[in-house]
């Protein structure tokens, strides 16, 4: 079994619906025996369920993450726009090879293409590692993608290595180093700043956020929708727990 794997089935028990429906099953399997302990998991696990679901608190929630937007005054003063990579899909057939960039690093990309065309001297850098059983790098078709797609006539390097975001934050620092550069605009989803820049800030780089693809802008006006839980909201809550994970182990305790 992969290791890949293993972080997967793990991943699964900490996040959204399967730890809520844990507890619940807990609480149900010693019922019989220990009623008033067993009601208490039942209705906790029922709640965390209903809170996990609902734009009101995922969305609050979703600001201890988010980033503002970048100043013109902050991407001005970079003297790079890092890309990074936010995954591809494997199970692109209707493309001859399988394989195509997901909407996450679609969104990011987009977003650099902005500020690159604002910028077109500016350096470039698109980090992500191996995508593809033909080992094509995400970082390569990131870059064809900005040139082709985009037309992005700037500078453009790229980082093939990483795995994580740890990852693009250490080798993409390794690159930057030669080239005396310390001050780069990171351009990823919202939710995923806070972790992103505290890793290139750990390698020594002075990092601000150029974020995307923001959750908190839906907790700006509060009706009774916001009550009321969704899967794509219980989805962004996943996504937002794995992001509070990650920060602890690679921010905190790998400091």
């Amino acid at each position: 079994m992969s290791l890949i794997l293993i972080h997967h089935i793990l991943q699964s028990f900490v996040l959204p619906p399967l730890n809520a429906i844990i507890i619940i099953l807990i609480g149900v399997f010693i019922l019989k025996k220990y009623q008033d302990v067993a009601k208490f998991f039942i209705i906790t696990g029922c709640v965390l369920l209903y809170i996990q679901a609902t734009p009101f608190f995922v969305y609050s929630f979703s600001g201890f993450f988010e980033k503002p937007q970048i100043t013109l005054n902050e991407l001005n003063k970079s003297q790079a726009i890092v890309v990074l990579g936010g995954g591809v899909k494997t199970n692109a057939y209707e493309y001859p090879e399988g394989f195509n960039l997901n909407s996450w690093t679609l969104m990011r990309l987009q977003y650099a293409a902005f500020l690159a065309k604002q910028n077109p001297q500016k350096l470039v850098i698109v980090s992500g590692g191996i995508a593809s059983a033909g080992n094509h790098s995400e970082a390569q078709i990131m870059k064809e993608t900005l040139q082709t797609t985009f037309n992005i006539k700037n500078p453009i390097l790229i980082e093939e290595q990483s795995r994580n975001t740890n990852e693009n934050a250490k080798f993409v620092t390794q690159m930057l180093q030669p080239l005396n550069i310390n001050n780069v605009a990171i351009v990823s989803q919202a939710f995923h700043a806070t972790r992103a820049i505290a890793l290139f800030n750990k390698y020594n780089i002075h990092a601000v956020a150029a974020s995307t693809d923001y959750m908190g802008h839906y907790t700006s006006k509060v009706t009774i929708a916001s009550f009321i839980p969704n899967a794509n909201t219980m989805l962004d809550c996943a996504q937002l727990l794995h992001e509070l994970a990650g920060y602890i182990v690679y921010v905190k305790i790998n400091n």
